[in-house]
């Protein structure tokens, strides 16, 4: 996405201003990833890049986080398939486990936030 970026036929056309003054690169460097993607997501609504560019970006972004079936998503976007990808049948499962172990270890706390007596005690305070 950067203005010196040389792709297979050449040298990358010029900028436009929009893509001049975009301070995503820049700015993605300090965020968490979750955070970036929301900015991906803004670029890709006012066409500021190729969409092929940005779902590459997102694509690359989103497969070492724990979001697998949006990551999948954007593969089968990308590469015009409805297969999911093989990485993905394997770290979903997982990431499943993960999800649903950590229901069952908070189940207790989530049973007393939630619970309507203890929400008009904490209100009260």
């Amino acid at each position: 996405m950067g203005a010196g970026d040389e792709s297979k036929d050449g040298p990358a056309p010029e900028p436009t201003a929009l893509q001049r003054y975009d301070l995503t690169s820049k700015l993605s460097e300090y965020l968490d990833r979750h955070l970036v993607l929301p900015l991906l997501e803004f670029l890709s609504l006012k066409e500021i890049y190729p969409e092929k560019d940005l779902l590459n970006a997102k694509y690359d972004l989103l497969k070492a986080t724990s979001m697998i079936d949006f990551a999948n998503q954007i593969y089968k976007q990308i590469n015009d398939t409805d297969d999911d990808a093989p990485e993905f049948v394997e770290n979903r499962t997982a990431v499943l486990q993960v999800y649903e172990d950590l229901q069952e270890k908070s189940a207790d706390i989530m049973n007393i936030i939630q619970d309507p007596t203890v929400i008009q005690q904490l209100k009260q305070d």
